[in-house]
């Protein structure tokens, strides 16, 4: 279902860079600290679970893309999104994206349990909203 818009038709363009920002970019255009980006860095290489929430237009999809890269080639990576918003070209890569009668919810086993099947060393969650995002980060760990 659309939103609902009361002034006429609204189109959102979202536009990716051709390449993406390393972590190490981030740091020094001053978009994260080096503690942060150790810190970070540390998680993604021990599999910890990473939650990542900011306003709209934060560089929420930079930062998750960065790591992203991260994670090794040889790992299997389920990527689930709302919508197919983040870049992630690798070999090893399962991607789940809700359509229309299939939700975040229904990728996340709540009617079927595909993407959970599918085997993956790491679960990449892309953006959504509301209660799935409670169980998304349960079902992740």
């Amino acid at each position: 279902m659309l939103p609902t818009v009361t002034d006429g038709i609204v189109i959102t363009v979202r536009k990716f860079r051709p390449n993406s920002f390393r972590l190490e970019e981030l740091v020094a255009n001053g978009t994260l600290s080096p503690s942060s980006c150790d810190e970070l860095r540390a998680a993604v290489e021990h599999c910890h679970n990473i939650l990542i929430s900011r306003a709209t237009g934060s560089g929420k999809t930079t930062l998750v893309k960065a790591l992203l890269d991260l994670i090794p080639e040889h790992e299997r990576v389920l990527l689930i999104e709302d919508a197919a918003e983040l870049p992630l070209e690798r070999p090893n890569c399962v991607r789940f994206i809700a359509r229309e009668g299939v939700s975040i919810r229904d990728l996340l086993g709540t009617r079927c349990s595909s993407a959970l099947s599918a085997s993956g060393d790491e679960i990449a969650f892309g953006r959504f909203f509301g209660e799935v995002s409670i169980e998304g980060h349960m079902i992740s760990r």
